[in-house]
Order: C-alpha cells, then sequence, then structure tokens
C-alpha cells in the first residue's frame, strides 16, 4: 500500500551468505542491510544476492556491473574471501563489496558510479595501465548525489603506469543561458554574457570579470569533489573528481592519482577548479604523482583553483619507513 513500509529479509542457503540487495528500489546506502526496510512511496524492485562461503579465484572479463555473474570466471557473485583480478574490459561498481585481493590488470578499468559505492578488500593492487576512475557528478548536491573513488584496504599499490584518473569528473561547469547557466559545486564560478567565474575548492579561482566560487572543504580530510566553472560563449571546464582512501597498513604510489580540474573550453570560459584527494594509511611511499591542479583558462577567463590533498599517516612507521620520493601539486590553472 502507497505510504506503507514492507521489511524484507534475505536467507542464505547452507554454504552461501548474504552479500548485499541490488536493483533500481533500494534506498541510499541500505545495500547491505538485512533485513531491508522499505518505504512504499515508489514501486520497488529489489535482488538478493549470496555469495559462495568457499573462497576462490576469479577473472573479470566484459562489461558489465560486480552482480554480472557471467562475466566472472568462474561463473557466480565474488565472496570477501575470493581472489580477484579485473582482467580486461570495465567492471562497474554500483554498491559496497568485499574481497580478499583485488588486482586491476593492464587495460582493464573498475568504474565507481556514486557515493555509496566501495570496495573493501585486504589487498589493491592497480597494475601498469589500469585504470581506476568514478562517473562524472551529474547533480549539485555535494555528498549524497556526487560520486568519489573508495577503497577501504589493507595495503594499495598502483605501479608505475597505473592510475586512479578523475580528472574533469567533479562538479560539472556552466555557461550563460545554458544549462547549468553558471559552474556547479560548492565553488561554482558564475557566468556572464561575455565571461566566466573560475571554480574554486582549496584555492580561490581566479578572476578576470566574473566572480569565482568561494573555497570550501577540510584541508585534513577532502571529501568533495572539486566545482565547475562559468563561461559566456562556451561551457567552462569541471571540477576534479574526488578520492578517498583507508588503507590500514601501506600506500605505495608509483603511477599516480589524478583529480585535475577541466579547462575552458572556449575564449570565454574559465578553469575549473582541482578536485580532493584524501588518503589514511600506516605509510606512504613511491615515486609517482599526486595530483589536484586545477584547469586552465579559455582566452581571456580565469584558471581554475587548486584541489586538496591529505595524506593522514602514523607518525612513528613514517619515520622508520622514509620520505617518499612521491611528487604532489594542487597548483591553480
Amino acid at each position: 500500500t502507497n505510504g506503507a513500509v514492507a521489511v524484507v529479509t534475505a536467507t542464505a542457503n547452507v554454504n552461501f551468505a548474504f552479500g548485499s540487495w541490488s536493483g533500481g528500489g533500494v534506498p541510499p546506502g541500505a545495500t547491505t542491510n538485512n533485513p531491508l526496510t522499505l518505504p512504499l512511496d515508489q514501486a520497488r524492485y529489489v535482488k538478493a544476492n549470496f555469495y559462495s562461503l568457499t573462497p576462490a579465484s576469479r577473472e573479470w572479463t566484459g562489461v558489465g556491473t560486480w552482480f554480472s555473474t557471467t562475466n566472472w570466471n568462474p561463473a557466480g557473485l565474488p565472496g570477501p574471501q575470493d581472489a580477484l583480478t579485473i582482467r580486461s574490459g570495465t567492471l562497474t561498481l554500483t554498491d559496497p563489496v568485499g574481497a580478499a585481493s583485488f588486482v586491476v590488470s593492464n587495460g582493464a578499468t573498475v568504474l565507481f558510479t556514486n557515493w555509496y559505492a566501495s570496495l573493501n578488500a585486504s589487498a589493491v593492487t592497480v597494475l601498469s595501465n589500469g585504470l581506476v576512475t568514478h562517473a562524472v557528478c551529474n547533480t549539485n548536491v555535494v555528498v549524497a548525489n556526487s560520486n568519489r573513488v573508495h577503497i577501504v584496504c589493507s595495503n594499495l599499490t598502483i605501479a608505475a603506469y597505473g592510475a586512479i584518473n578523475v580528472n574533469s569528473r567533479g562538479f560539472a561547469g556552466g555557461m550563460y543561458g545554458q544549462t547549468p547557466p553558471s559552474g556547479t559545486g560548492p565553488g561554482g564560478g558564475v557566468s556572464t554574457s561575455s565571461r566566466g567565474g573560475a571554480g574554486s575548492y582549496g584555492g580561490q579561482g581566479g578572476n578576470a570579470g566574473a566572480t569565482p566560487g568561494p573555497p570550501y572543504g577540510n584541508f585534513l580530510a577532502p571529501a568533495e569533489a572539486g566545482s565547475g566553472a562559468g563561461g559566456g560563449n562556451a561551457f567552462g571546464g569541471s571540477g576534479g573528481g574526488a578520492v578517498w582512501i583507508q588503507a590500514s597498513g601501506a600506500v605505495t604510489v608509483n603511477g599516480s592519482i589524478l583529480a585535475d580540474g577541466g579547462n575552458g573550453s572556449g575564449d570565454q570560459s574559465a578553469g575549473g577548479s582541482g578536485g580532493g584527494i584524501y588518503i589514511a594509511c600506516d605509510t606512504f611511499a613511491g615515486s609517482g604523482t599526486l595530483r589536484a591542479k586545477g584547469g586552465d583558462l579559455g582566452g581571456n577567463c580565469g584558471g581554475g583553483g587548486g584541489g586538496r590533498i591529505a595524506i593522514v599517516y602514523n607518525t612513528v612507521s613514517q619515520a622508520a619507513a622514509g620520505k617518499p620520493a612521491a611528487v604532489f601539486s594542487v597548483a591553480g590553472g
């Protein structure tokens, strides 16, 4: 009945366990709740997903979501004790998922599609030419309806030429008289008929006759994506995306973690701001690149403000491990 509440319980067979709910009717953030409470304010479809309690090694090929069981070899829904390799194609994460180990191979892509999707594994490895990214933030809501890469692990390793890349995947840029008319996000730049204000985040974007957005966010724990810029006769650049990593052990980056803002697309458009990268770990190492640079101006407008990068580590462990050789940049456009 419209307005009533249904409570749905998933019960596993012997040697199996409940994993998560999928389907368009699952309330945000409730994919692992069991029982699941469903407000009947709309038609809802939900599917209970179960996994085997027997650990296995599985490889992914093709295109689909975690729940596309035929893309896994051997076929079936992975469990939290499985060793997983993303061999080729694109694996889309729509919900919180887990594994014992998780490897992104050469040429494979892992795509996060919302704020609640997360990967929880003991060891996560991104090999050379492997890619982890998230979908473009398509709303102006700061947290619940935007996107991010969210990894919870013991150890994370990004090999040389491997990448977490969310460049231009933050809040969208705008254009005068179009949709959106100005840059979106909490630091979105204003559009006028002849110019666009730059996007801001950790730093304020450039001002060349159109108002840039205000800086925002927590420098110790930058959670939000970067903001878009405005434009007069062309769309401003989008902001950089958001990366959130929680590791109990070591994070080693010999490749790159990139969250740059997008460039202005024409001579009256500004640059989007850099995005946000947050890493909590025991130790940090590697000789790679972490960057959340603002996008460049288009023509006579302003460059985007730099984003935010925070690495929170164990000071005793890090002192023993030594200083990493990685390069960090949150420069403005």
